[in-house]
């Protein structure tokens, strides 16, 4: 594992040089360090030449535990590239990820289009019964954002209380991609973080707790 690094900055050099966007190759990165740590954590330690299959799907299996079918699929695409370049190099002698089946994708498959409006109002309901008073309405301000502005689940655990602007109803919003963007919430959204945002400050006051982030847990953590 001692020429990780090594493989690593030569890959990533032919990488970018083919054009790639700033934020596919900072995913690419950021996948290299990410399996280099995992297989230097490895014990008893693994050589680089001796990576077996079933140790490529155990990394897959962790890493993609609770994610959609996609980010599985982008995941084990930027593997497959890792592999084909340590064949290349002469460390591996076959890619492992060439025959491994990725997830089937359903291009139908959108969330607007899965999730009807009688199942929507189920989820609201669902959230309104919540006994505690605290996630009760954590959860109705988190349903309102999400459905309301369209935000990822990265993008609401990111949110900041500096982000939510109340005079005029706008989140601003950091996602995937370097640039900002400010979405207008609707009604039902933006009264629904008003009516939690005193519950978050009693929950940040009892904790001793100074989060910045915009919805907190019991403890007052983000």
């Amino acid at each position: 594992m001692r020429r990780w690094d090594m493989l690593a900055d030569r890959f990533m050099a032919s990488y970018s040089a083919e054009g790639k966007a700033d934020g596919t190759i900072t995913a690419m990165r950021r996948e290299w360090d990410r399996w280099g740590c995992w297989l230097k954590g490895r014990r008893p330690r693994v050589k680089l030449e001796e990576v077996s299959p079933e140790l490529i799907t155990n990394y897959i299996r962790r890493q993609s535990k609770f994610h959609a079918k996609s980010t599985q699929y982008s995941l084990m695409s930027r593997l497959g590239m890792i592999g084909n370049f340590l064949v290349k190099e002469e460390v591996w002698r076959e890619n492992p990820l060439t025959w491994m089946k990725r997830p089937k994708l359903d291009a139908r498959h959108r969330l607007p289009r899965r999730i009807d409006e009688s199942a929507l109002r189920k989820i609201w309901e669902s959230a309104a019964r919540t006994r505690e008073s605290h996630y009760r309405h954590l959860w109705l301000a988190v349903l309102g954002v999400l459905y309301g502005g369209g935000l990822r689940r990265g993008e609401i655990v990111a949110l900041d209380l500096s982000n939510f602007d109340a005079t005029s109803g706008t989140l601003l919003v950091f996602g995937k991609t370097p640039y900002e963007r400010r979405i207008q919430l609707p009604d039902l959204a933006w009264r629904c973080i008003e009516v939690y945002l005193p519950r978050r400050q009693n929950v940040l006051t009892k904790a001793f707790s100074s989060e910045t982030a915009l919805f907190v847990n019991k403890l007052g953590r983000r």
